[in-house]
């Protein structure tokens, strides 16, 4: 099941927080699922990167559904500092990945990972 309006959503776009309404946007939770990352700890707010071959943490988080995928993207890429023709410099990189559900089956979705490169390049 491939899904372009499915998110992986972590930290403050979880539907709890708030900032999805905040945002305006219209969407349906799916479910819980777990996606293979590396939490960053060192930043002021959440941030996952892709697992390595040998450092791999399943992290937990919601899959939801948007329901005006193109005018939810335009906002969440702004909100995330990701510019899709600037990726090295996006403070977030969104793409699609393989997410697993608690029940085991699998999907794509849309997630933003942390963008290393822009942190190591500035410093």
């Amino acid at each position: 099941m491939a899904n372009s309006n499915y998110l992986f959503v972590y930290g403050t776009l979880k539907p709890k927080s708030g900032l999805l309404e905040k945002l305006g946007l219209n969407y349906k939770i799916v479910g819980q699922g777990f996606v293979e990352g590396i939490e960053i700890k060192d930043t002021d707010y959440p941030a996952l990167v892709p697992s390595l071959k040998n450092d791999k943490q399943l992290i937990l988080g919601e899959i939801i559904e948007l329901k005006e995928p193109e005018d939810s993207f335009k906002k969440l890429d702004e909100y995330e500092e990701f510019n899709p023709k600037d990726k090295q410099n996006s403070l977030y990189i969104r793409k699609k990945t393989k997410v697993k559900f608690k029940n085991g089956k699998s999907t794509a979705c849309w997630i933003y990972w942390f963008n290393l490169k822009k942190i190591l390049v500035s410093t």
